[in-house]
């Protein structure tokens, strides 16, 4: 996780092993590198997912992707992307 620029984590369907990593990114002060996504298919759940795990810190913007992996805010989703990708671009 530290190693990388953007983290991008799916909440549709969080388990043992996604809820791990998400309690890492909180105690390791890395959810500025996070993006998060979520399936159309689970996009009523989402409030749910991000109350339990998300409580104590603000809540994250959510990209919802459908059921083909496109992404319904493409350009802000990329947009938000690139800001992360930015300063490694610089120092390439």
């Amino acid at each position: 996780m530290h190693s990388c620029d953007v983290v991008v984590i799916d909440l549709s369907r969080v388990k043992t092993g996604t809820a791990r990593e998400i309690n890492e990114l909180h105690k390791r002060d890395l959810r500025a590198r996070c993006m998060f996504v979520v399936s159309e298919d689970h996009q009523a759940e989402i409030g749910e997912v991000l109350a339990q795990h998300f409580s104590q810190h603000a809540r994250p913007f959510v990209y919802v992707y459908q059921r083909n992996g496109q992404l319904l805010d493409k350009q802000q989703f990329s947009a938000e992307l690139m800001h992360h990708l930015q300063p490694a671009l610089v120092q390439a």
